[in-house]
């Protein structure tokens, strides 16, 4: 299957449903040691009009949710970590996006300080973090045999 298949059908779906068009690239960084994803995506801005890109320039910002489609079948969705604008000689503007997937909030680690740990088994905390951020949690599996299954 031509990899220009996968460019034509790919789709960057915005935290509110609004679909990003006029992208120029993106990256997904997938290293089965790694314990997120990086990914990321550029565009031109100056490709679309003035009241398209201010609905999109609200919504591409740090800790703003982007799902990454290839067809219909999601490929990621996770948050966005930073944005940076490069324009060239030629003119012109392009915007790089850069974030993790969804897991970012469990290898980032931030917890509130009153957070008890103490007198804890390590498998309540972790469940209690993961009911912290997510309103949907993802299954956390901790079996080694359910591991070795999961990952073929």
């Amino acid at each position: 299957m031509s990899s220009d298949l996968f460019i034509e059908e790919a789709r960057i779906v915005l935290e509110n449903g609004v679909e990003l068009s006029n992208w120029s690239e993106y990256v997904i960084d997938s290293d089965y040691l790694t314990p997120t994803d990086g990914w990321s995506f550029s565009f031109h801005p100056d490709t679309f009009d003035m009241d398209a890109w201010k609905a999109y320039r609200d919504l591409i910002r740090p800790d703003y949710k982007v799902s990454i489609y290839i067809g219909d079948k999601l490929q990621l969705t996770g948050w966005i970590d930073s944005v940076t604008h490069n324009s060239s000689s030629s003119g012109g503007l392009t915007v790089n996006v850069q974030g993790r997937d969804i897991l970012k909030v469990l290898v980032k680690s931030n917890i509130h300080p009153d957070f008890k740990i103490k007198d804890r088994k390590l498998i309540d905390v972790v469940e209690d973090v993961v009911q912290m951020y997510y309103t949907n949690p993802p299954d956390v599996i901790y079996q080694n045999a359910e591991n070795r299954s999961i990952a073929g």
